[in-house]
């Protein structure tokens, strides 16, 4: 797989950060949240079965797609050969909207200018996921 292809499905995954924090009396809003600070903790902690489990099983299919193998295995090849996994997301804003949530947030990876990011996050079996980003 080549450098481009990895660096596609990590911006992917990234940008598509967070999965699942159910449960709990937690508001929607900081359930989706806790999607997205997970994700970046797992990317952080290179722990690529924790990073599949908060993504849409959308998302998760458009990974393998891309790879041609497990979720978890593609992102562990990419984090294993990822000089720093040390992407920060400040959130802005979050709207719920049912079972669908847009977050307004500023990534911020090593070596790059902080960009901008739209971020899809949508409950799947009562629990949210992620499921785009634009990064």
């Amino acid at each position: 797989m080549g450098n481009r292809t990895r660096g596609a499905i990590l911006a992917v995954c990234l940008a598509t950060l967070l999965g699942g924090c159910g449960g709990g009396s937690s508001s929607d809003e900081d359930q989706v949240r806790d999607v997205i600070t997970s994700f970046v903790q797992a990317g952080k902690d290179r722990n690529a079965a924790e990073a599949c489990s908060l993504l849409s099983a959308d998302q998760v299919k458009s990974v393998e797609q891309l790879g041609g193998g497990s979720c978890a295995t593609i992102l562990g090849e990419i984090f294993s050969k990822a000089k720093d996994v040390g992407t920060d997301v400040e959130i802005q804003d979050v709207r719920v909207e049912g079972d669908r949530a847009t977050v307004d947030a500023t990534v911020k990876a090593p070596g790059s200018q902080p960009k901008a990011e739209s971020i899809l996050v949508v409950k799947e079996d009562g629990e949210w996921k992620l499921a785009s980003a634009g990064l």
